[in-house]
């Protein structure tokens, strides 16, 4: 890539992977546009592609061959897309990936001195903009001190540019040593952060994209550094996250260059920030060697480093239409143009294009003039007559010296006119198909005006033909908008009338069905209560000891996943599994990676402080399980059951409720070691302890102190607890008979079926030490 810079106007001065010390210049010369490239801790451009085992994409590139494209994660084994795969590759891009390469061309025009990746001090004064105008962290995978940070801020706001590409991995990596940090509170000095605590002063953070990946991106908004650019490549996507609060160092509004299709996540952001300018991106990828030849990635990569170091003549920002017009009606589209120059812009003429069927009034615009620094804002009137959504096409001409295209400019849909549609939608504005029991809707009339319809004449009115609905006017403002609340279950028809002939429309029917939580009590009442009364006297008939006041009063409860999620997990790690959970109810394709990341942290579980805890989602199960088949039995296991399969639904919660109320709780409650292992447990001191959030000096201290042998102990124990939870549910359900008999070889199955004890052992002391004969956690304890 800096063989790319360098034959573009730009004086390099650092390497990818390291910190190179800017080459002897006359510090008094303001015109050096070096860059150094900081830390750059993505790897896999420095090694060459395996052009035998990769998938390719076909590129209108002029030649015949297709182009490799590196290994993408999250590539689920259940993925039946056939990518085909071609022998001829292009030697040249597969060499490009030979970091010897990167320097051919530049050694004799600059004095390049390769060094270690350092940290900021070995930068030292020369972090300054009148010496190095871009700052770049390339996927940075260590982690920045306070004053680093500062430093950086205080670059950018005396005029740097900075550019930070993450990626999902580099994200990851910075989290785990962060979690690091904290679990094992290291003699470092000082403490020390990811990249997040330094974009959290610029209005950004990065966050781990945990839905499946896209291949591309190919809509962006009208800005310097999308000119020209129609699509890019990604291969390890994280996304980024805008604050709802800027600081009061960034200018004007964020900056959203592009997002990512079917999220709509903000994938890259500009900000200008005091003096200086920002970029952040999120995928490393395509500054890489091997990725430079896909897509636009040269374009895009040229067009941030001339928008950091302010080469750029012209911004274009803020560009707004209204996302629906009605057919015959006109809308206007803007834009505001900026002079990022000290010298008046002159002549600068703009064309507006558009698909058929769309006419633009006065479609070429010219400004005489715009002063140094200054903007002015264009206004072009569109007019829609084809129904179907529709695109603008800019064109910005700067006198003879620049030109900007941008094949999408902004796109709408041209909607029938007269239409009148009745909307639901929850109390976070998202639409949704009907209501749920207990919960706060909203419903609003959707009018499109015909010109033959006075404006008095299309109000609207609803009726609730039943008493299970209620519908509120809201009378602020928001004229044809609706509170609705519903009081049960059921299909309800809504009487629509039109103005003031009563004319009435075609009933909307609308789908009101019981909320979760509404669910969860139904079956709490009608399901669990009775299970509890008929276990108990099974589980006695074996041991008069399950009879104890300390087994009768373990609370036994089912949850939403989320509440679930807050009430086991500590506020400093929840956060993460309530973000996957959240992408899991919106995933609409196979992601195993995910599911099986919340599988690992969203189950049935046994707590000495809350007592037997069983998280229940049919709906979701459902979803889950349709997309990702070879796991749905676990799905269905964790979240009680699948909708649809509710005949299992006594089942399941038996042996649920067999497993941890009465197997984990007799041995927490009824053994020694259990006793002692819920006395740690209470204090926070189990295996996989949140050091950070433990109470200071004890009982922190003391888990430190005796980290290894508390691990060893717990490890010791899983054996025993789990094989006897096993052993209790299969032996209850075969004696209640009937189809609990019938279960309980189901419920054999599945739990010898499991792995985790082999995965448990290889970073378990105690195993090393003990090996264990199955595979199975619960196998190994039941035969026994």
């Amino acid at each position: 890539m800096l063989e790319l810079l360098a034959g573009k106007n730009f004086d390099v001065t650092g390497n990818e992977g390291s910190v190179v010390k800017p080459v002897e210049v006359d510090r008094e010369s303001p015109k050096i546009r070096g860059l150094i490239w900081f830390d750059s801790g993505h790897d896999e451009s420095l090694t060459p592609l395996d052009a035998t085992n990769v998938p390719s994409v076909e590129l209108d590139d002029g030649g015949d061959a297709a182009i490799p494209l590196p290994r993408r994660r999250n590539k689920s084994a259940e993925d039946d897309t056939v990518v085909t795969r071609r022998e001829e590759t292009k030697k040249s891009r597969v060499e490009s990936a030979n970091p010897s390469k990167l320097f051919e061309g530049l050694e004799k025009e600059f004095k390049l001195q390769q060094c270690r990746t350092a940290d900021m001090d070995e930068l030292g004064e020369e972090l300054n903009p009148s010496l190095v105008k871009v700052l770049v962290l390339g996927a940075p995978k260590s982690l920045f001190t306070q004053d680093e940070i500062d430093r950086i801020v205080e670059f950018v706001n005396k005029g740097g540019g900075l550019l930070v590409a993450n990626s999902y991995d580099s994200l990851f990596e910075q989290e785990r040593r962060v979690y690091e940090q904290e679990q094992d509170l290291l003699e470092i000095g000082e403490e020390v952060f990811s990249t997040n605590k330094l974009m959290e002063q610029f209005g950004l953070r990065f966050k781990r994209l945990l839905s499946y990946p896209p291949e591309d991106i190919s809509r962006f908004e009208p800005h310097y550094i999308a000119a020209d650019v129609n699509k890019v490549f990604l291969r390890d996507p994280a996304y980024i996250e805008v604050l709802p609060e800027m600081p009061k160092d960034v200018l004007g509004k964020l900056q959203v260059i592009s997002r990512l299709p079917e999220t709509h996540e903000v994938f890259a952001s500009g900000v200008d920030f005091g003096h200086g300018r920002v970029v952040a991106i999120a995928d490393y990828a395509m500054f890489e060697d091997d990725y430079l030849d896909y897509g636009n990635h040269h374009r895009l990569v040229l067009n941030i480093f001339r928008w950091l170091t302010a080469q750029n003549i012209i911004d274009c920002v803020d560009t707004s239409i209204d996302p629906d017009v009605v057919k015959g009606e006109t809308s206007t589209f803007s834009i505001t143009l900026k002079n990022s120059q000290k010298d008046r812009l002159e002549y600068v003429s703009c064309l507006l294009e558009s698909s058929s069927g769309v006419g633009i009034e006065s479609p070429t615009q010219e400004v005489r003039s715009i002063g140094p620094f200054n903007q002015t804002r264009l206004q072009w009137k569109v007019t829609p007559h084809q129904l179907g959504f529709h695109q603008l096409r800019l064109t910005i001409e700067v006198s003879d010296r620049e030109t900007l295209f941008f094949d999408v400019a902004a796109e709408f849909e041209c909607l029938l006119d007269g239409e009148i549609e009745l909307l639901v939608v929850d109390a976070n504005g998202v639409a949704t198909d009907g209501v749920k029991v207990g919960q706060p809707f909203e419903m609003r009339a959707m009018l499109r005006k015909t010109v033959t319809v006075q404006d008095s004449e299309i109000q609207v009115q609803l009726r609730a033909d039943s008493d299970k609905v209620h519908l509120t006017s809201m009378e602020t403002g928001l004229g044809n908008r609706w509170r609705v609340s519903a009081s049960d279950a059921g299909i309800v028809p809504i009487t629509v009338q039109v103005g003031k002939s009563n004319r009435k429309l075609q009933p909307y029917l609308l789908q009101v069905t019981a909320s979760l939580q509404n669910q969860i009590d139904k079956l709490a009442q009608e399901t669990l209560q009775p299970l509890l009364a008929q276990l108990q006297h099974q589980v006695s008939v074996i041991s008069e000891r399950f009879n104890s006041d300390e087994i009768r009063k373990i609370p036994c409860k089912i949850y939403t996943p989320e509440d679930q999620l807050r009430l086991l997990n500590s506020p400093a790690t929840v956060e993460q599994k309530l973000e996957a959970l959240r992408v899991a109810r919106l995933e609409q394709r196979a992601n195993r990676p995910l599911v099986e990341y919340l599988m690992n942290h969203l189950a049935p579980t046994f707590s000495p402080i809350h007592g037997c805890c069983i998280p229940y989602d049919a709906n979701l199960a459902k979803a889950l399980s349709d997309r990702n088949p070879r796991l749905a039995e676990s799905i269905s296991q964790n979240l009680l059951i699948s909708a649809g399969d509710e005949g299992r639904l006594s089942q399941n919660l038996a042996a649920l409720v067999l497993h941890e109320k009465y197997g984990h709780g007799f041995f927490f409650n009824h053994t020694k070691l259990g006793q002692q292992l819920a006395i740690l447990y209470r204090h926070g001191m189990t295996r996989n302890a949140d050091v950070k959030n433990l109470k200071a000096p004890y009982p922190r201290s003391l888990y430190l102190k005796y980290r290894e042998p508390l691990h060893a102990l717990w490890d010791s124990s899983v054996v025993v607890n789990e094989g006897f939870a096993a052993w209790l549910e299969v032996t209850v359900l075969n004696q209640m008979g009937g189809v609990m008999a019938e279960s309980a070889h189901r419920r054999r199955t599945f739990l010898f079926d499991d792995n985790g004890l082999t995965a448990r052992a290889k970073k378990s002391k105690y195993f090393e030490a003990f090996p264990p004969f199955r595979s199975s956690r619960y196998r190994e304890g039941y035969e026994s």
